[in-house]
């Protein structure tokens, strides 16, 4: 695939001091921890799963912090990002008075990250598996009363891994972190879309630290699925390298579009066991994919939502407004829940005169706006063959998804968030409901999951 590089131009504001990672990283753990912290008492923060796999990596480091206490989730169910759970770990912090050292991937970062914060106090991140872009990242998602939410909170102070721990880790969270990094491409175009409209300019420094690592291993998946330590560390350095994209940025947007959106709609549309089951990389890989095939038909010469919108002389669609809150009628969810939804709508959606102007100016950066777009994303045909190389679901059934979920997921999943994306441009474009038809056709998927 050929790419466009957006050089750097000014320097950048990182909040994480020491960024570790080689083998042998954890033996030396205490002589880091102590260059930052002093004589402090830790708390290291996991479950019973990942303590069995990587406990052992600890012993010098509890050798010489005698002191250190260990709080251990149990491993079924398994740890759940939620409210509920933030609280139980928050107190435990206030409790112990210690560092927090949480050891894991990304449900125990993100509920170690804001608990942290809510505690007012820095903390460690040892990542177990390179299966997600969290670990660097500003901010961490929680699910607060069925709504996943990304909530305010510093990224750690100190990021340390040992080759040894992620190298090894089990291959699922290793295709589900390909998934992860794969979409930033997408999501990438994304941003070109809102850049374009004058929504959301691109920042250099975070557009850079996200793209570059995303192209790097677009052609990477076959390694990365045999196991390839090389091909693994990269993996793991561009994930982190996108997180201090979104650090930098001080928002997801770097690393988040459509894909990110719709995994997050999915887990409100399906149930507690389904939400535990899939990856959060495997959801977004079959996001990048739905997102991919969206944007190849509104954008190529020949795609049928573009003739569709060029045949409407690039109207803008009646009543925005009363079409997003009918749409927000499909989500069969609490009272609670639809009320935020209706105030993210509210105050996202333009006024007549603003789509309108919207509309032109999309009309008049048409052919720019689709060329970038092409250059960004790869094929459908290319992107289904990545995820399939690194053995990442490429069908929505894979990941429990029927046909109708699937259909009114692209509709209300521009409804959740403010950000603006092709899925904002197809609904004021009117051509969002013509998507969903073309998009889930025969074309693109041909297995869904019966319900």
């Amino acid at each position: 695939m050929n790419r466009t590089y957006i050089n750097i131009e000014h320097g950048s504001h990182l909040e994480t001091s020491i960024n570790l990672y080689d083998r042998g990283t954890l033996y030396k753990l205490h002589s880091y921890l102590e260059s930052i912290f002093g004589h402090s008492r830790y708390l290291i923060i996991t479950d019973e799963t990942i303590w069995k796999a990587v406990g052992d990596y600890f012993s010098n480091f509890l050798e010489h912090e005698t002191n250190t206490a260990i709080y251990i989730l149990p491993a079924s169910p398994a740890p759940y990002a939620s409210s509920e759970l933030l609280n139980i770990i928050t107190r435990r912090i206030a409790l112990e008075n210690a560092i927090p050292i949480a050891v894991g991937s990304g449900t125990i970062n993100d509920l170690v990250k804001r608990a942290s914060f809510e505690n007012s106090i820095r903390y460690v991140c040892i990542p177990t598996a390179p299966s997600v872009d969290g670990y660097a990242s500003f901010g961490a998602a929680i699910t607060i009363n069925g709504f996943k939410e990304t909530v305010e909170c510093p990224p750690p102070l100190c990021i340390i891994a040992d080759e040894d721990i992620i190298t090894k880790a089990p291959s699922q969270l290793i295709a589900s972190g390909y998934g992860d990094i794969i979409a930033k491409l997408v999501s990438g175009a994304d941003w070109i879309i809102a850049d374009s409209l004058g929504i959301e300019m691109i920042d250099p420094v975070a557009w850079k630290l996200a793209q570059d690592a995303s192209i790097a291993l677009f052609s990477q998946a076959k390694q990365v699925y045999q196991g390839s330590v090389s091909s693994i560390n990269m993996l793991y350095r561009g994930l982190i390298s996108t997180g201090l994209a979104i650090q930098e940025y001080k928002d997801s947007r770097p690393a988040s579009g459509t894909e990110h959106l719709l995994s997050h709609t999915w887990e409100m549309l399906q149930h507690q066991n389904d939400k535990e089951k899939y990856s959060h990389g495997f959801k977004v890989a079959i996001g990048s994919l739905i997102s991919c095939a969206l944007m190849s038909e509104l954008f190529s010469q020949n795609g049928a939502l573009r003739k569709l919108v060029e045949n409407k002389g690039f109207s803008p669609i009646d009543n925005l407004l009363q079409y997003r809150l009918d749409v927000m009628e499909l989500l069969d969810t609490d009272p609670l829940l639809k009320s935020e939804i209706e105030k993210t709508i509210t105050s996202k959606t333009p006024s007549i005169f603003e789509l309108r102007s919207r509309i032109e100016r999309a009309h008049q950066v048409w052919p720019e706006l689709s060329k970038k777009v092409m250059i960004q994303i790869p094929s459908f045909l290319e992107l289904k063959q990545a995820f399939s190389d690194a053995s990442c679901p490429t069908e929505p059934g894979q990941i429990g998804l029927s046909r109708s979920e699937c259909i009114n997921s692209i509709k209300i999943a521009s409804l959740i968030r403010r950000r603006y994306t092709v899925l904002d441009l197809a609904s004021e474009l009117g051509v969002l409901d013509a998507a969903a038809d073309v998009v889930f056709s025969s074309k693109y998927f041909t297995y869904f999951a019966k319900k």
